[in-house]
């Protein structure tokens, strides 16, 4: 590796930086498959906790009941409707003040429940937002780790730079959870209101509140884990769902391909200016760019598990998908490194080793 900047110069077509990025997983499998680990675990955690809680509410008569006596739907006509907004405000002050009064009557007379009813509704929603709080900070500190500890190992890998699995967890692990930790939770909030959205857009006049309750807990836990959510009874209504969530999910994922990557790079950068740069550099190799996000999407997604689990079991599914998820990780990162020195050979600068030793020693 002695000429860096040749070398990236050189890859141009996709199957040629995916095989750069096979080159340095396999250098290093025991830091990747670790890391690939990490992921399987949290995963493995979030499906085990949501089947638990599936299992709960099937099992459980009085909390089915309870759903069924919080009557929402049919109380009050106005309760789930977008209505259109009016420039008049003077003439329609009276009628929007009578309806708000209105709608809280409705909603005490929804929720008048007993005390047991109003007491178990209460730890039920207490717990489950701090289950999902906990869910939250591990998916930010796995991510920001995995990432940093990605970046620190391939970097030193590029220049010839030993380093141990111990240095270079520990260097990276720093570098990840100080840099990447408020980017990482930006994308989980963008993932989460574009599945909420596309969720009460197909899912928003289902009437029973039992079925709605189990879609709405898959719903949240859709940007940490790869189940799909499916209740009998609403076949079309989640296959239209997935289907657009699938395209949606991907174009936004493919906008934040490389953020993680400028993030660690410049800390002084917002996230707007993280991700417009992250979408300009992709433009430069726009026809590699998407192949490998279609790659991605394809390998990571329901029907890729649902092949794999017929090969080999659920656990073989989720073990191959989280060392491929690591996989594109790296491919990323080196197309973020091509990227860049098109870009240095584009202004007639040079980007090899020298710039690459003068960031990783930057960053310690």
């Amino acid at each position: 590796m002695t000429d860096h900047h040749q070398r990236f110069g050189q890859l141009r077509s996709t199957s040629e930086i995916l095989k750069k990025s096979a080159v340095h997983f396999t250098a290093h499998p025991f830091t990747f498959l670790f890391l690939s680990f990490l992921l399987l675990s949290f995963r493995s955690l979030v499906e085990s906790g949501s089947l638990l809680l599936n299992s709960f509410i099937d099992r459980d008569p009085s909390f089915k009941s309870l759903l069924s006596r919080l009557d929402l739907h049919h109380s009050h006509p106005h309760a789930l409707k977008f209505k259109a907004t009016t420039f008049d405000y003077e003439n329609n002050e009276g009628e929007q003040q009578e309806e708000r009064i209105v709608d809280f009557q409705f909603v005490y007379k929804g929720l008048e429940l007993g005390r047991r009813d109003a007491a178990a509704l209460f730890f039920l929603v207490s717990f489950l937002s701090a289950a999902y709080g906990w869910v939250i900070l591990g998916f930010t500190t796995i991510y920001s780790l995995v990432s940093g500890v990605l970046f620190v190992t391939t970097v030193n890998d590029l220049i010839g730079r030993f380093v141990s699995f111990f240095g270079a967890f520990w260097d990276g692990s720093k570098i990840g959870l100080k840099r990447l930790t408020g980017f990482v939770l930006i994308k989980w909030a963008v993932r989460d209101a574009v599945t909420q959205l596309l969720g009460f857009w197909y899912f928003g006049e289902i009437e029973d509140h039992y079925s709605f309750f189990k879609l709405f807990v898959r719903l949240k836990l859709m940007p940490f884990s790869v189940t799909s959510p499916w209740i009998r009874g609403y076949e079309k209504e989640i296959s239209g769902f997935l289907f657009t969530w699938f395209l949606v999910d991907t174009l936004v994922s493919f906008a934040f391909s490389l953020a993680a990557w400028i993030a660690i790079v410049d800390s002084r950068r917002t996230g707007r200016e993280i991700i417009t740069e992250g979408c300009y550099l992709m433009s430069t190799l726009l026809n590699q760019a998407i192949q490998i996000k279609c790659y991605e999407a394809i390998s990571g997604g329901s029907l890729a598990r649902w092949v794999l689990t017929h090969i080999g079991g659920e656990f073989f599914a989720m073990v191959i998908q989280a060392a491929l998820e690591v996989y594109f990780m790296v491919a990323w990162l080196i197309f973020y490194f091509v990227v860049r020195c098109r870009e240095a050979n584009a202004e007639g600068r040079r980007y090899g080793r020298r710039e690459l030793e003068a960031l990783i020693d930057g960053l310690r």
